[in-house]
């Protein structure tokens, strides 16, 4: 389970934005990072999220061939009414493993689209990461990054796209992971410090969006 929040940086806040959480998390410079998120569809069966992440920390540089994973996410069973009221999306999460017909591949695109999936959405989040430590001592995990439409070619190579919103603006997102035994109050609590944080510079961070539907209505 985990508990997430986004929100939009203008430009003039997006240095002091990363240099803040570059202190937090005690490291000389933030570890820069890019994530592929592809949205997929097969029937009746519950969508999935194929995603790789691409980074290496020390030489500041993104890693190669890094693993696809796929997941799926669905809501607690806790009513609409309650999730709603939250400061942040809390929603459960697990790995997905490949179909039979499929065993032994690795969980890229293609292979997922040879069993029958289809893309809903393929975004590209580029930018960097820090874990910042809270006043607590609880670990969130936070990316700045700017957004972008995914490309795939023949061969089933990934890339960048177009810029979703070319005016400059880059989006923060932070999460906490929420250990199965643990109650998800306290990752709250530690969202809610960051948001009233993050307020001073600009920065309105709220329950994260549907992909989908925001997919959606931006190709209108």
């Amino acid at each position: 389970m985990e508990a997430r929040v986004n929100g939009i940086v203008r430009p003039e806040n997006v240095s002091d934005v990363k240099e803040l959480f570059t202190a937090m998390s005690g490291l000389a410079t933030p570890c820069p990072i890019e994530i592929h998120e592809i949205a997929m569809k097969h029937g009746t069966k519950s969508d999935i999220v194929v995603h790789r992440y691409r980074v290496n920390e020390r030489k500041g540089v993104y890693a190669e061939g890094t693993r696809w994973v796929a997941s799926q996410f669905s809501k607690p069973p806790w009513g609409d009414k309650v999730l709603d009221s939250l400061c942040a999306t809390v929603r459960l999460s697990k790995h997905v493993p490949m179909p039979s017909e499929g065993k032994g591949r690795e969980m890229s695109p293609s292979a997922w689209r040879d069993v029958g999936y289809t893309v809903q959405y393929h975004l590209v989040k580029d930018g960097v990461a820090s874990d910042i430590i809270s006043p607590r001592g609880a670990r969130v995990q936070t990316i700045v990054y700017t957004l972008y439409t995914g490309q795939e070619t023949e061969d089933g190579a990934v890339s960048k796209g177009e810029c979703c919103d070319g005016s400059g603006t880059q989006v923060v997102e932070a999460w906490v992971d929420i250990h199965p035994d643990d109650g998800h109050e306290k990752a709250l609590e530690e969202l809610a410090w960051l948001i009233k944080l993050l307020q001073s510079y600009g920065v309105n961070l709220v329950p994260i969006i549907d992909r989908k539907k925001w997919m959606k209505e931006r190709n209108k």
